[in-house]
C-alpha cells in the first residue's frame, strides 16, 4: 500500500514540476515559449535601440555636416563682402587718384598759361622799351 501511495505522490509530484501554475495555465512548455518569446522581443528591442542609436547617429551627422556647410557658406559671402569692400576702396582710390590727377593736370595748365602770360608781358614791355628808346 505505502509504496503505491509514494509512488503516486511522485507522479503527482512530477506532474507538478511540469505545471506550475494550476487551472489551466499552461506547464513547462508555456514557461519555455514565454521565455523564447520575451528573449526574442528583448533582442528585437536591443537590435531596434541600436538601429535607433544608428539612426540617432546619422541625424547628428547630417546636422554637423549641415553646420559646417552653412559656416563655410557664412564665411564665403563674409569673404565675397570683404573682397566687393576692397574693390570699392581700391576704386575710390583710383578716383581719388584720377581727381588729383585731374588737379594736378589742371594746375600745371594754370601754371604754364600764367607762364605764358608772364612772357608775353615781358615781350610788350621789352617792346615798349625799345620803342620807347628808340622813339
Amino acid at each position: 500500500m505505502r509504496g503505491r501511495e509514494e509512488e503516486e505522490k511522485e507522479d503527482e509530484r512530477k506532474r507538478r514540476r511540469g505545471k506550475r501554475r494550476t487551472r489551466g495555465r499552461g506547464g513547462r512548455r508555456r514557461r519555455k515559449r514565454k521565455r523564447r518569446r520575451q528573449r526574442r522581443k528583448e533582442e528585437e528591442e536591443e537590435g531596434g535601440e541600436e538601429e535607433e542609436e544608428e539612426e540617432e547617429e546619422k541625424k547628428r551627422k547630417k546636422e554637423e555636416e549641415e553646420e559646417k556647410e552653412k559656416e563655410e557658406e557664412e564665411e564665403e559671402e563674409e569673404e565675397e563682402e570683404e573682397e566687393e569692400k576692397e574693390e570699392e576702396e581700391e576704386e575710390r582710390k583710383k578716383k581719388g587718384r584720377r581727381k588729383e590727377e585731374e588737379e594736378e593736370e589742371e594746375e600745371e595748365e594754370e601754371e604754364q598759361e600764367e607762364e605764358e602770360e608772364e612772357r608775353k608781358r615781358k615781350k610788350k614791355d621789352e617792346r615798349k622799351r625799345r620803342r620807347g628808346k628808340g622813339g
